[in-house]
Order: C-alpha cells, then structure tokens, then sequence
C-alpha cells in the first residue's frame, strides 16, 4: 500500500512540474537550468508532452530557433515538436532549420524529426549523411548515446556496433 501512495506522490510531482514548466516557456520564463536537465530525462518528459497542446507549438518553435536560449532549452523545445510530427508547419519548420547554421546538438535533435518523413528528398537525405558519417561520429556519437541515457562504455559498445552493422 506504501508503495502505491508514494508512486501516485511521484505522479502529483511530476505533474505539476510539467504544468509549470510548460506554463513558464508560455510565459517566456525558461526554467532554470537545474530544471531543464530535468525536463529532458525520462519520466518527466513524458510527462511534458502530455501537459502540452497544438498552442505550445508557435512557442516551442520560437524557443528552439533562438540562440539567446540555453541549448538545453532548445533541445528540450525540439523535443516536444516530434510530437506534432505529422502537422504540415512543424514538417516545414525542421526542414528550414536544418538549412539554417546551427548547433550540432540542435541539428541532431531535427535529424530525429526529419527521418520520420517517408517523403523525404534525396538531397536531404545525402546532406544528412555528410553531417552524421563516420568521419564526424566524435560529434554525434555521444549525443544519441546521452540522447539514449548511456555513459562512456555504452558509447564505445555502439560505435562498435556502428562499425561491424553500418560499415562507419
């Protein structure tokens, strides 16, 4: 019964966080920095997505796309876009920030949207391919693996996989 009580107490807290976190980014009050690392772990990210609607949308794209945001922010933004992955704006959206100088991690976080596409052109998908090669994993390769939650010794176990399943 303990048990019961406190994961509907963990539940009530993350909720809440979620609402109030996404109530600030409606604000135009980004969390703190301590918060948004939070934000962007398992569960309260899902908590995050729940909590948001088609509204947020306008705001999320204006996070991600400034630079006067934490990159955290941004990533955090991104991430809960690939929920409305199937509205025609937010396909536009990812499609323009790819094209658009930007950081390694925001690109990554785009490729994720723009992979979802089956319509996608061979253009892109070859300029993907020149960004995430096996020329530039040092960049990528600890980002999906921190995207994933891993450490130092899951990264070098996917590299090898990377290597032996995809020739990299």
């Amino acid at each position: 019964m303990e048990n019961f009580q406190q994961q509907g107490r963990q539940e009530i807290i993350y909720r809440y966080a979620a609402r109030k976190a996404l109530q600030d980014l409606r604000d135009g009050t980004p969390p703190e920095t301590a918060m948004q690392q939070l934000l962007n772990t398992y569960p309260l990210f899902n908590y995050c997505r729940q909590e948001m609607t088609a509204e947020d949308k306008t705001v999320l794209m204006a996070i991600a796309a400034s630079r006067q945001h934490d990159l955290l922010l941004r990533r955090f933004a991104l991430k809960l876009l690939q929920r409305f992955i199937g509205d025609e704006d937010v396909k536009e959206y990812f499609r323009g920030l790819w094209e658009k100088p930007c950081d390694y991690e925001v690109r990554l976080e785009v490729l994720w949207g723009l992979l979802s596409y089956p319509e996608i052109s061979e253009e892109l998908y070859a300029d993907i391919g020149v960004h995430f090669d096996a020329a530039n994993w040092d960049k990528w390769l600890p980002l999906i693996v921190e995207k994933l939650e891993g450490d130092a010794e899951e990264k070098a176990h996917v590299k090898e996989l990377m290597k032996r399943f995809f020739n990299l």
